[in-house]
């Protein structure tokens, strides 16, 4: 019963999938006077991963634009326009994605505009099934270490509530 309950938590905190959750422009975040080129070229951005836009609500929005959009700084009439404030855009596909403010000059004089290239995901689902398997003297060490986790959550646990 607790290694179940301890096993949920791990899978709640630390996904398998290691999924990164990307604070678009760190720790400015998405405003103004930001290079999002040179910010983006610091991260590595992978299926499944979210982008974080966190901004003032109501001095920006996020909308997601294709390439012709990106390069006019334009979205087209019907595009989805993100404006909360903390917006989270979960990639779900490879390539190039654009992302634009429509608000006032910000992308075309300001260049509040990012530009992303995707990559699969870590273990993707490309990966042959043979590749995915830990040789069986792994099986151990793994075992090993899911209880190594166990104690840790154990005792973290006690020193919180404890």
């Amino acid at each position: 019963m607790v290694s179940a309950l301890v096993m949920m938590l791990m899978a709640a905190c630390f996904p398998l999938n290691g999924a990164i959750d990307h604070a678009v422009g760190g720790e400015r975040g998405w405003t103004l006077e930001v290079d999002y080129r040179a910010w983006a070229k610091t991260q590595q951005f992978r299926v499944g991963d979210n982008l974080v836009f966190k901004y003032q609500r109501g001095d920006h929005n996020v909308i997601e634009v294709d390439e012709t959009g990106f390069k006019d700084c334009a979205a087209k009439p019907a595009a989805t326009v993100l404006d909360t404030g903390k917006d989270v855009i979960r990639i779900l596909t490879t390539g190039k994605k654009w992302y634009i403010c429509t608000v006032s000059i910000h992308c075309s004089v300001a260049g509040q505009k990012l530009e992303i290239d995707v990559l699969p995901q870590a273990h993707s689902p490309e990966a042959s099934p043979s590749d995915m398997k830990p040789p069986p003297s792994s099986l151990a060490n793994m075992r090993s270490v899911a209880s190594s986790y166990v104690v840790i959550v154990l005792v973290a646990v006690a020193v919180i509530f404890c």
